[in-house]
């Protein structure tokens, strides 16, 4: 794929834990599909992840978050 397993789990990683410097309480509150497309991410989250933030997390950090920890999913 365009986006190699590691890669996409690195730049989601990087997007949130560097760029953003989110903790969970934030990552809960503020993920968006928006807050990928700002981050010049929006091809990736469309191509691998369905436009789905959740599953662009989910890829990150398995099992932490649920769809419905997130409020834009609430």
């Amino acid at each position: 794929t365009y986006f190699a397993d590691a890669t996409r789990l690195a730049i989601t990683k990087w997007l949130i834990e560097e760029k953003l410097k989110w903790s969970k309480d934030n990552i809960k509150d503020k993920i968006t599909r928006h807050i990928f497309i700002r981050n010049g991410l929006s091809g990736m989250l469309d191509m691998v992840f369905n436009n789905s933030p959740y599953k662009a997390l989910d890829n990150a950090y398995p099992g932490v978050f649920k769809k419905s920890d997130l409020k834009g999913y609430k």
